[in-house]
């Protein structure tokens, strides 16, 4: 977390919207469906509820815009989504790395 203390990053948070994607690693190295390489049930838990907490925090901690629970614009499970800008581009933004891995 000490990243966000980084004075650039602050300055460009400040000038521009910023649009973010998870990589695999934000909640254990290299996962998969039922765990990850290093995830270690006896030690770290349940896998599923691993994940959702990670996924949780990733949506409280970045911009994101995940809305509530039960609302047109919630995240929830996953990153994937689309942005318009105007009639000048369109973003599609994928997710291959974490959920359904």
């Amino acid at each position: 977390a000490l990243y966000r203390r980084d004075d650039g990053l602050q300055a460009l948070s400040a000038a521009a919207a910023l649009i973010a994607v998870w990589d695999d690693h934000e909640i254990a190295n290299n996962p998969w469906t039922g765990g990850a390489e290093n995830h270690q049930p006896d030690e770290d838990g349940d896998w599923d509820t691993r994940k959702a907490a990670a996924v949780r925090a990733y949506h409280e901690w970045m911009p994101t815009r995940s809305g509530a629970r039960g609302t047109p614009t919630y995240v929830g499970n996953r990153i994937w989504r689309e942005f318009q800008f105007g009639d000048l581009a369109s973003l599609t933004m994928l997710e291959t790395r974490l959920i359904n891995r």
